[in-house]
């Protein structure tokens, strides 16, 4: 048994004896999202900081960029003031980076399990994966992360049911005339029905609808396409895909997903327009913000003004893919321009202790559905080839999530560890 299933294992017997409650319980991910609509904001937000005798600070060579590494001897998710998931996104099977294959497999599996009690997987959970022709269903690579999950006393999210982009979609779902409600359907029965609802607990049933750029604000995809909507209406396929999931597994939680939907008001108005809708017809249980963020943007009002929304319709708020790029291509923060320094690491780890601090003040402990990252290490981020595919530039790291690449914690993980514990947040580590 690893260290970290030990301490899982003495902290839930713990929680048990002392409580009488159950515990519960990466992704290089390729183009897993669009890049969120352009910012506005110019000017890093970075934060000054100090090191103290708790933290360790090592530099590599003149090369190669800082890495600021912190003591984390406890377990995040036991930090956070319920047993709402703390999640990470990772990649398995033969992809990069995968928890199974990658050289440093036992060890990220490690970190994972200390610090983590959900899973979400970053690509082998989304419809081609598991459905990639009509009369087929693959589940052998999502059985190896579910069943470590559960071996490891997590649960996993499913991400996700229904994405448009062209790679994601099977070639027999484009072109389907009479019977496409049908085919949807049985989409969903064959996916939700093969996994235990006590270990795959969520879904992100339908992810990306929304499309500000459109006239009528919804995503032209072959899906919208199958019948598109009357104005004023929300696209017919929403409804068969809730419809489908809530029918074959009551129990599942069940999430519309979208990015930008915090500072992007026409994108929250068609995503709150979505949650409305379902709602009414008791099809949803909450509202995933993917949260793709800058240090200096959106600004902290709006993450708590588009929680609220959701709050206010008594629907789960769930942070489905958080990452913190200290480089903003369209910013001050441009990677020409920018020393990843131990100020600016110390502003990152105020940045993500307060986006943790105004999750847990607004969202009702009922209503929280899960904090995820979206991915274990820097290296293995999604948005080096998201930010190079959108600028032409090459970005060697952006720094924007809780580990460096040698599984070292960063100040980040501290700073979420402290909006957990109600500790007022700091940038100093």
């Amino acid at each position: 048994m690893s260290i970290a299933m030990k301490n899982r294992f003495t902290l839930l017997t713990t929680a048990l004896m002392a409580l009488g409650l159950s515990a519960c319980g990466g992704s290089n991910s390729g183009p897993e999202l669009e890049f969120p609509d352009r910012p506005s904001s110019s000017s890093s937000s970075s934060s000054s900081s100090s090191s103290s005798e708790s933290s360790s600070e090592s530099s590599s060579s003149s090369s190669e960029p800082s890495v600021f590494s912190v003591t984390a001897d406890y377990n995040l998710y036991a930090e956070a003031p319920t047993d709402s998931p703390v999640g990470v996104a990772v990649s398995a099977a033969n992809e990069n980076y995968s928890i199974f294959n990658h050289s440093d497999a036992i060890e990220r599996q490690d970190v994972i399990a200390t610090h983590f009690n959900q899973l979400t997987a970053g690509n082998i959970m989304k419809m081609s994966y598991l459905h990639p022709t009509e009369d087929n269903f693959t589940f052998d690579d999502a059985d190896q992360l579910v069943n470590f999950a559960q071996s490891n006393g997590m649960t996993v999210h499913g991400h996700a049911l229904l994405w448009h982009p062209d790679y994601q979609v099977p070639n027999f779902m484009r072109n389907y005339g009479e019977g496409w409600q049908d085919m949807l359907t049985a989409h969903v029965e064959g996916i939700l029905n093969h996994f235990d609802p006590e270990v795959v607990v969520s879904w992100d049933v339908v992810n990306e609808a929304v499309d500000t750029d459109t006239e009528d604000g919804w995503r032209h995809s072959l899906f919208y396409n199958y019948a598109p909507p009357a104005e004023g209406e929300v696209p017919e396929y929403i409804e068969v895909m809730y419809q489908a999931a809530r029918d074959t597994q009551p129990d599942v939680d069940l999430y519309y997903n979208d990015y930008d939907n915090t500072a992007n008001a026409g994108r929250l108005e068609k995503t709150l327009e979505i949650a409305e809708h379902l709602d009414g017809l008791g099809l949803i249980d909450g509202v995933g913000f993917q949260m793709h963020v800058y240090m200096d943007y959106p600004d902290i009002t709006n993450f708590r003004n588009a929680f609220q929304d959701v709050v206010d319709m008594d629907l789960k708020v769930k942070v489905t893919e958080l990452d913190v790029a200290v480089v903003n291509p369209y910013g001050g923060n441009a990677p020409d321009t920018l020393t990843y320094d131990a100020e600016l690491a110390g502003a990152q780890k105020l940045r993500f202790c307060e986006i943790a601090e105004v999750y847990l003040e607004v969202v009702p402990e009922a209503l929280r559905g899960g904090f995820t990252v979206w991915g274990l290490t820097d290296d293995e981020s999604w948005l080096m080839n998201q930010f190079a595919n959108a600028t032409g530039n090459d970005y060697d790291d952006v720094w924007p999530l809780l580990f460096n690449a040698d599984l070292s914690a960063k100040p980040a993980l501290e700073g979420v560890a402290q909006a957990f514990r109600g500790e007022t947040c700091t940038s100093e580590f």
